[in-house]
C-alpha cells in the first residue's frame, strides 16, 4: 500500500506543480489596471502556502522512496514526476511568479502613494473599500482556516463535508474556480483520483462536488464503518486520565456520529455499555461494577456516561495534583530542519549530498551537473568514481540499480548518454590509444558489442497490458496494471495485491511450468475478485486468479516515445501508459481473454504497434523499431502442472487397504464410556447427548466479544453482497423456524460458564445443492487462551473406508442409494449443554440477537462421533425391527450417505423400504 500512497502523493504534487505554474497568470487575466493591491497580497500569500504544501508532500515522498524495495523504485523512478523534473520546474515558477508578483505590488503602491497619501502599511478606511478589497478581506482569511485533507475514508467525508461546505463551498466571495482549486488541493488517495483529470473551469466545481457526494454519501456504508470503528475501539490498559480522556472522545463520536446517521442509538444502551465496559481498564471497570451494586436493572446510558465523565475528570485531576510542585528537566528544544531538496534513489540511509556542489540534493538534479556538456560530465563522473549506472557513491559493478538509460536501454544514466557519433569518435580514439595486455580481452568484448549495436537495428517488443480496478467481497478497490496472456492457461495475481485487499484466499495445489518446461514456484492459493476497466464502464466480471508471491520483472523492457504513434491518438486504451515500463501485477489468462476481446484492429505504419479492441480498451502490443544491445526476451506462457510423486503418493494412500484391528485409546475410550452413561431419547424417540468434556468447562473464558467483533465483520460484507447476505439469512431463518436453535429470552442473565461459537459462510458458487457452507468454529480461543474444543474428547474415528464402502456397492446386481437430510442436527443437545452453542446474530433491523444451538453442532470436534455413534447406537436399539436394513447401514453407511443392493429388483426394494422405515423410526432421523 506504501507504493501506492507515494504514486497519490506524486498525483497531489503534479496538481500543485500546475496550481503555482498558472498562479500569476489567473491574476493578470483580469487586466493589470484592475488588480488592487489587497488582491496581489492574497494572491502572493495563498503562493507561498502551495509552495510550502508542495515542498511538504514532496520531502514526505523522499524519505518515503528508500523504505520501497527495489521493483517498486524501479516503477516509481519511471513517474512523470521525476523524469520531467517537476520540483525544478515548479521551483523556477515559484520564483518566477514571486518576483512578477513583487514587481506588480510595486507598480500598485507607488500608484497608491501619488493618490492617497497613507502609509502602506495602513489598511484603507471602511468608507474606501471597494469590492476587490472586501474580497481581499474575506480571502486573507481563508488559508489560515485548517481544513483536513479527505483521503477517501468513508468515515471522515460527513466532517469534511460540513467543514469544507462551511468554510468554502457556501462562501459567495469565492469563484468557483478557486472553489474547485482548494476542494483539489484537500483530497488525497482515492478521492483525489477521483477527480485529479478535472479541469479548473468554473462549471466544474458544482459538478465534481456532486460526484463526491454521491459518491461517498453512501448511508450504509457510514453506518457499517461506524459499527466496526465502535467494535474496534482502543483498549484503556491502565488507570490513566490522558488514556480515559481518549477512549471518551472517541466513544463519543462515535456516538454523535450515529446520530448523525440517524440511527436508534438511544435505543443502544445495553449494547454500547456492554462493548465499552469490555474496553475499559480494571479499575474503572471495578468502580463501575460497585456503582451498580446489587441493582438487577440494566443501567442506562445516561448513567454510564455520567460515570465515565465523572471517572476521567477524577484522575485527570489526580495527575496534575501530583505533578505540582514536581521539578521537571527542561527539554532540549528540537531542531527542526527544513529540507526541500530533490529525491534521490542512488542514496541509501544517509542523505544524499552532491559531490560536485555539496548540495542536499542528487547529483543528478544538480544545476551545475545538468549544465554541463556530455563529456565534461563524463570526466566528473570518472574524477569523483561515481557509478556510470545510477551516480552513486559505490562501483558500478556493485550497483543495484536495475534502470537503465532511458534512450538506449544500456548501463549507464541517461544523463551520459551519447549519440552514435559520439560514441565512434570515443571508439576511434580509445583505439589509437595503446593497450596493456590486461586491458586487451575486456577492450576486445566492448569492441564487438558496441559493433553490434551500431550496425543493427532490433525491435523492441510492446506486450499487451491493461490498467483494470479490482474489487473485493467487501468494496475495497485497487487499480492494478494487468498483463493480457492468451499464451497463459490461469490468470495469476501478485500475493501482496490478496494481502492489501485482504482477498478470500483457497488452498490450490497448483504447479505452474513456463518456457524450456521450466517449473516456477507453486502457487499460494487461489482467489476471487471483481474486475473492471479503469475508465468508467458498464463491463465487469468475476474472475480467479492463482496466487504468487511475484508475477515478472517491469514490462516493457524500457520505456518508449509514442509521440510517432499518431494511429492510436484518441482511442480510449486499456492502458494509458503501455508505452512506460511499469510493473505487473496481475495476469489475465486465457479463459478471461476470450471473454473480452472484441472485434477490431487498428494498425499503423511497419515497425509500429497495433491497437485490438476489448472490453477493457484498446489494447497495444507488437513490435516497435528500437537500436538496441542484447534486449531482455520475455515470454510469459503459463501451464498448470501436478506434482506427479504427490499424486502418486495420494493415490497409494488413497488405494492402500488397512488389514489392521484398531484399538481404542485412553481417549477415545473415555469418550466412549462418557456416551454411553450420558445418551439418551426423547418422547418421540431421538437422541440426546451430552458434549464429552475432557478438561473442566471453567477453564472456558470470555468469548462473546470475539463473537461480537466477527459477527459485525459478517455484517459489513453483507452490505457488500448482497445474494450472500439472502443465503446467510434464509439459513439463520431454516435453523430457528426448525427449532435447530432458538432465541434467549433474557440475555442479560448470562450464566458463569458459558461459550459464544463464531461463525462464517464458505461460499460455493459452483455447488449445485448447497451454495453457502455456514461454519461453526469451536477452534476460536477464549480470553483465558483455551478454546471449546481443547475441552473436548474427539472419540473414536467411525467413519467407514471408502474402498470397503465401493467393494460392497459392487457385490450386487441391483443397487441404491439415499442420504440422510441434515444428519447432525436430527441429534439433539442436552440442555445442559445449550449455552456452549450460543451463537451471535445481528438480524437486517441491525438487532444483535443471542441463539442457542439445540442439536449436535459440527464445528466441535466431538460432533462426527456423537452423530455416527448416535446412528450405531440406533442399529443396537432397533435393528431387530428391521433384519434386511441392517447390512446396509453397517457396511454401506458413508458419513451421512447409504449405498446398498440386491440380486433381485422385488428383493432389492424390500431392502429399500426397510432401510427408509429404520431411518425415520419413531422420527430419529427423518
Amino acid at each position: 500500500m506504501r507504493i501506492q500512497h507515494i504514486e497519490n502523493r506524486l498525483e497531489q504534487l503534479l496538481a500543485l506543480s500546475q496550481d503555482i505554474e498558472n498562479s500569476y497568470d489567473r491574476l493578470t487575466t483580469i487586466g493589470v489596471n484592475n488588480i488592487s493591491n489587497a488582491r496581489i497580497q492574497t494572491r502572493l500569500s495563498n503562493l507561498k502556502e502551495v509552495w510550502e504544501q508542495f515542498c511538504l508532500v514532496h520531502n514526505a515522498v523522499t524519505i518515503s522512496i528508500p523504505e520501497l524495495s527495489d521493483d517498486e523504485q524501479d516503477e516509481i523512478h519511471y513517474h512523470v514526476y521525476f523524469t520531467d523534473r517537476i520540483y525544478d520546474r515548479t521551483k523556477e515558477d515559484y520564483l518566477n511568479a514571486i518576483e512578477k508578483f513583487n514587481l506588480l505590488l510595486n507598480t500598485a503602491q507607488n500608484s497608491t502613494n501619488e493618490t492617497v497619501p497613507a502609509p502602506l502599511t495602513a489598511l484603507p478606511s471602511t468608507q474606501t473599500l471597494t469590492s476587490n478589497d472586501n474580497t481581499y478581506i474575506q480571502h486573507s482569511k481563508l488559508p489560515i482556516m485548517k481544513i483536513p485533507t479527505f483521503d477517501g475514508s468513508s468515515e471522515r467525508w460527513l466532517e469534511f463535508k460540513n467543514l469544507f461546505h462551511s468554510l468554502v463551498a457556501s462562501k459567495t466571495s469565492l469563484s468557483a474556480i478557486e472553489k474547485l482549486q482548494y476542494l483539489k488541493t484537500h483530497l488525497s488517495g482515492p478521492a483525489f483520483n477521483l477527480v485529479k483529470h478535472t479541469p479548473l473551469t468554473e462549471e466544474n466545481f458544482q459538478k465534481t462536488w456532486d460526484l463526491l457526494t454521491e459518491f461517498y454519501e453512501n448511508t450504509r456504508l457510514l453506518i457499517n464503518t461506524t459499527l466496526q470503528s465502535l467494535f474496534n475501539l482502543k483498549r484503556a490498559t491502565k488507570e490513566s486520565g490522558t488514556e480515559l480522556q481518549q477512549f471518551y472522545s472517541d466513544i463519543m463520536q462515535l456516538y454523535r456520529t450515529f446520530e448523525t446517521l440517524e440511527c436508534p442509538v438511544d435505543q443502544w444502551d445495553h449494547i454500547l455499555i456492554f462493548i465499552c465496559t469490555q474496553k475499559l481498564d480494571v479499575e474503572s471497570n471495578k468502580l463501575w461494577e460497585s456503582q451498580l451494586g446489587s441493582t438487577r436493572k440494566p443501567p442506562s446510558w445516561k448513567e454510564f456516561h455520567d460515570f465515565l465523565f465523572s471517572r476521567m475528570s477524577s484522575l485527570q485531576s489526580f495527575e496534575k495534583s501530583q505533578q505540582k510542585g514536581v521539578l521537571q528537566p527542561a527539554k532540549q528544544p528540537s531542531a527542526k530542519v527544513h529540507h526541500q531538496g530533490q529525491s534521490s534513489y542512488a542514496s541509501s540511509d544517509k542523505k544524499s549530498v552532491c559531490v560536485l556542489c555539496k548540495g542536499n540534493h542528487y547529483i543528478a538534479f544538480c544545476s551545475k551537473y545538468t549544465s554541463k556538456p556530455i563529456q565534461q560530465k563524463l570526466d566528473i563522473v570518472s574524477k569523483q568514481k561515481l557509478c556510470y549506472n545510477c551516480l552513486g557513491t559505490h562501483r558500478v559493478d556493485k550497483c543495484r540499480v536495475t534502470k537503465r538509460c532511458q534512450k538506449c536501454g544500456r548501463k549507464h544514466h541517461t544523463s551520459i548518454h551519447q549519440s552514435n557519433y559520439a560514441q565512434s569518435k570515443n571508439k576511434e580514439n580509445a583505439e589509437n590509444k595503446k593497450e596493456s595486455p590486461s586491458n586487451t580481452s575486456a577492450k576486445t568484448e566492448a569492441k564487438v558489442l558496441h559493433s553490434c549495436h551500431e550496425n543493427s537495428v532490433g525491435s523492441s517488443i510492446l506486450l499487451a497490458t491493461a490498467r483494470v480496478v479490482v474489487i473485493s467481497s467487501t468494496g475495497q478497490s485497487r487499480k492494478l496494471r494487468a498483463l493480457i496472456d492468451q499464451g497463459s492457461e490461469v490468470s495469476i495475481i501478485r500475493e501482496r495485491v490478496v494481502q492489501q485487499l485482504n482477498l478470500p484466499r483457497c488452498h490450490s495445489h497448483v504447479s505452474l511450468t513456463g518456457i524450456g518446461a521450466k517449473k516456477a514456484n507453486k502457487t499460494k492459493g487461489i482467489t476471487s475478485f471483481l474486475l473492471k476497466p479503469h475508465f468508467q464502464s458498464n463491463f465487469e466480471v468475476q474472475m480467479q486468479a492463482h496466487i504468487l508471491p511475484k508475477l515478472t520483472s517491469p514490462i516493457p523492457s524500457f520505456s518508449h516515445n509514442k509521440d510517432n504513434w499518431s494511429h492510436l491518438n484518441n482511442l480510449e486504451l486499456a492502458d494509458p501508459e503501455f508505452h512506460e515500463r511499469r510493473s505487473i501485477d496481475l495476469i489475465i489468462g486465457a479463459e478471461l481473454y476470450s471473454k473480452i476481446i472484441e472485434e477490431g484492429i487498428i494498425k499503423g505504419e511497419p515497425n509500429t504497434p497495433i491497437a485490438q479492441f476489448t472490453k477493457i480498451g484498446w489494447i497495444v502490443s507488437g513490435a516497435t523499431s528500437l537500436n538496441s544491445i542484447n534486449p531482455q526476451v520475455q515470454s510469459y506462457h503459463v501451464s498448470i502442472t501436478d506434482d506427479l510423486h504427490d499424486l502418486l503418493r495420494r493415490f497409494w494412500e488413497t488405494e492402500e487397504i488397512s488389514i489392521t484391528t484398531k484399538t481404542l485409546t485412553k481417549d477415545e475410550q473415555d469418550c466412549e464410556n462418557h456416551f454411553q452413561a450420558n445418551h439418551s431419547r426423547d418422547a418421540n424417540g431421538r437422541y440426546i447427548v451430552k458434549i464429552p468434556f475432557k478438561e473442566s468447562p471453567d477453564k472456558l473464558g470470555d468469548s462473546k466479544a470475539k463473537a461480537i467483533r466477527q459477527m459485525a465483520n459478517l455484517h459489513q460484507k453483507f452490505a457488500n453482497n448482497q445474494s450472500h447476505a439472502k443465503l446467510y439469512n434464509d439459513f439463520i431463518d431454516e435453523y430457528e423456524k426448525l427449532d435447530h436453535m432458538k432465541r434467549v429470552e433474557n440475555p442479560q442473565n448470562e450464566p458463569d460458564r458459558v461459550y459464544y461459537l463464531p461463525h462464517h459462510g464458505v461460499y460455493r458458487e459452483h455447488s449445485l445443492s448447497t451454495k453457502l457452507r455456514v461454519v461453526f468454529n469451536g477452534s476460536s480461543k477464549t480470553t483465558s487462551g483455551y478454546s471449546l474444543n481443547q475441552l473436548l474428547h474427539s472419540g473414536a474415528k467411525l467413519q467407514k473406508n471408502l474402498f470397503n464402502v465401493l467393494i460392497w456397492f459392487r457385490l450386487f446386481r441391483y443397487v441404491f442409494f439415499a442420504d440422510i437430510e441434515k444428519m447432525y442436527r436430527q441429534i439433539l443437545a442436552h440442555p445442559d449443554d445449550w449455552d456452549f452453542q450460543r451463537i451471535i446474530w445481528i438480524d437486517k433491523l441491525g438487532r444483535l440477537i443471542i441463539f442457542v444451538l439445540l442439536t449436535v453442532t459440527y464445528g466441535l470436534i466431538c460432533a462426527p462421533f456423537l452423530a455416527l455413534r448416535a446412528f450405531e447406537q440406533l442399529i443396537l436399539d432397533e435393528g431387530k425391527r428391521f433384519p434386511l436394513a441392517i447390512p446396509t447401514m453397517k457396511n454401506g453407511r458413508y458419513v451421512d450417505d447409504f449405498f446398498g443392493g440386491e440380486d433381485t429388483i422385488q428383493k432389492a426394494r424390500e431392502v429399500v423400504e426397510q432401510v427408509d422405515n429404520f431411518s425415520a423410526w419413531r422420527a430419529v432421523f427423518s
